[in-house]
């Protein structure tokens, strides 16, 4: 199945991984999936007991690109809990 950014994360969290563009996502434990771009881990997404993302939390910045910046909130909101890029990174 092919992932686009609203879905990298949900997808992942039922498969192990996934990629949509220059984005990558695994599932890391069992709650938690790990949100990479072009090599970078951006942030980490925590689900819940009920499947559902409860918390986005930041690791790395990274280039602060506007792929950078808008990935971020494509696949937050993808995820259900829309947080952006300077939101987690305070920039």
């Amino acid at each position: 199945m092919a992932s686009n950014q609203r879905t990298v994360v949900d997808d992942a969290y039922r498969q192990g991984t996934a990629t949509a563009s220059t984005w990558t996502c695994n599932k890391s434990d069992y709650d938690t999936v790990s949100v990479v771009h072009h090599g970078t881990h951006m942030i980490d997404v925590i689900f819940d007991a009920h499947f559902n993302a409860v918390k986005v939390v930041p690791i790395n910045a990274g280039w602060g690109s506007t792929t950078d910046r808008c990935g971020i909130r494509k696949i937050t909101d993808g995820a259900g809990i829309s947080t952006g890029y300077r939101e987690l990174f305070n920039c």
